[in-house]
Protein backbone atom coordinates (compact mmCIF):
# COMPACT_ATOMS: atom_id res chain seq x y z
CA UNK A 1 0.00 0.00 0.00
CA UNK A 2 0.86 3.68 -1.19
CA UNK A 3 -0.37 6.89 0.64
CA UNK A 4 0.87 9.40 -1.91
CA UNK A 5 -0.80 12.16 -4.43
CA UNK A 6 -1.91 10.43 -7.83
CA UNK A 7 -0.25 12.61 -11.04
CA UNK A 8 -1.13 9.96 -13.34
CA UNK A 9 -3.40 6.46 -13.98
CA UNK A 10 -2.89 4.70 -16.98
CA UNK A 11 -3.78 1.02 -18.31
CA UNK A 12 -1.12 -1.16 -17.85
CA UNK A 13 0.32 -4.03 -20.38
CA UNK A 14 -1.19 -7.16 -18.29
CA UNK A 15 -5.13 -5.53 -17.85
CA UNK A 16 -3.83 -3.70 -14.38
CA UNK A 17 -3.60 -0.07 -13.61
CA UNK A 18 -0.03 1.44 -13.91
CA UNK A 19 -0.26 4.21 -10.97
CA UNK A 20 2.07 7.42 -10.88
CA UNK A 21 2.25 9.45 -7.46
CA UNK A 22 4.41 10.93 -5.07
CA UNK A 23 5.12 8.56 -2.10
CA UNK A 24 3.84 10.98 1.01
CA UNK A 25 5.34 8.77 3.75
CA UNK A 26 8.58 7.59 2.03
CA UNK A 27 8.99 10.63 -0.12
CA UNK A 28 10.03 10.15 -4.22
CA UNK A 29 8.10 9.66 -6.88
CA UNK A 30 6.67 6.11 -7.73
CA UNK A 31 5.95 4.13 -10.46
CA UNK A 32 3.49 1.33 -9.78
CA UNK A 33 1.02 -1.38 -11.80
CA UNK A 34 -1.50 -2.79 -9.32
CA UNK A 35 -4.57 -4.55 -9.70
CA UNK A 36 -6.65 -2.23 -7.87
CA UNK A 37 -6.85 1.63 -7.03
CA UNK A 38 -8.41 3.06 -4.63
CA UNK A 39 -9.06 6.59 -4.57
CA UNK A 40 -10.56 9.19 -1.69
CA UNK A 41 -13.11 10.81 -2.90
CA UNK A 42 -13.52 15.11 -2.17
CA UNK A 43 -15.32 15.41 1.08
CA UNK A 44 -18.24 18.32 1.86
CA UNK A 45 -19.20 19.84 4.91
CA UNK A 46 -22.62 18.62 6.12
CA UNK A 47 -23.23 22.05 7.30
CA UNK A 48 -23.08 23.73 4.19
CA UNK A 49 -26.39 25.44 3.63
CA UNK A 50 -27.92 24.68 7.00
CA UNK A 51 -29.01 27.58 9.12
CA UNK A 52 -26.43 28.41 11.94
CA UNK A 53 -26.53 30.23 15.18
CA UNK A 54 -25.17 33.94 14.44
CA UNK A 55 -22.11 32.97 17.09
CA UNK A 56 -21.12 30.18 14.65
CA UNK A 57 -19.77 31.69 11.09
CA UNK A 58 -19.04 29.09 8.40
CA UNK A 59 -16.71 29.47 5.61
CA UNK A 60 -17.22 29.91 2.05
CA UNK A 61 -16.96 25.41 1.75
CA UNK A 62 -19.38 25.33 4.68
CA UNK A 63 -16.48 24.39 7.05
CA UNK A 64 -16.17 26.18 10.87
CA UNK A 65 -13.25 28.20 10.47
CA UNK A 66 -11.60 29.37 13.26
CA UNK A 67 -10.35 32.55 12.03
CA UNK A 68 -14.14 33.56 11.94
CA UNK A 69 -15.09 32.53 15.30
CA UNK A 70 -15.79 34.93 17.97
CA UNK A 71 -13.36 34.33 21.31
CA UNK A 72 -14.81 31.22 22.85
CA UNK A 73 -15.47 29.37 19.79
CA UNK A 74 -13.86 27.13 18.89
CA UNK A 75 -13.92 24.35 16.20
CA UNK A 76 -11.70 20.74 15.65
CA UNK A 77 -11.41 18.01 13.10
CA UNK A 78 -13.71 17.40 10.31
CA UNK A 79 -15.61 20.12 11.35
CA UNK A 80 -13.02 23.02 10.83
CA UNK A 81 -11.29 21.54 7.40
CA UNK A 82 -11.59 18.01 5.23
CA UNK A 83 -9.16 15.92 6.71
CA UNK A 84 -7.91 12.04 7.28
CA UNK A 85 -8.79 10.96 10.51
CA UNK A 86 -5.38 10.89 11.86
CA UNK A 87 -5.39 14.73 11.03
CA UNK A 88 -8.62 14.81 13.04
CA UNK A 89 -7.51 13.40 16.34
CA UNK A 90 -4.64 15.08 16.55
CA UNK A 91 -6.55 19.03 15.53
CA UNK A 92 -9.23 17.59 17.92
CA UNK A 93 -6.63 17.16 20.61
CA UNK A 94 -4.82 20.35 20.37
CA UNK A 95 -8.67 22.21 20.29
CA UNK A 96 -9.70 20.24 23.92
CA UNK A 97 -6.27 21.77 25.27
CA UNK A 98 -7.39 25.47 23.98
CA UNK A 99 -10.55 24.68 25.58
CA UNK A 100 -8.98 24.15 28.60
CA UNK A 101 -6.50 26.93 28.51
CA UNK A 102 -9.42 29.23 27.68
CA UNK A 103 -11.82 28.40 31.06
CA UNK A 104 -8.81 28.29 33.69
CA UNK A 105 -7.22 31.20 32.16
CA UNK A 106 -3.83 30.58 30.70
Amino acid sequence: MVKGKVAKVTEGQNGGVVVEAEDILNGGKVNLEVDMLVLATGMESSLKGVPMPDVVQLDENGFVAPNLQKHGILSAGVAKFPGDVNSSIQDSTGTALKAIQTVVGN
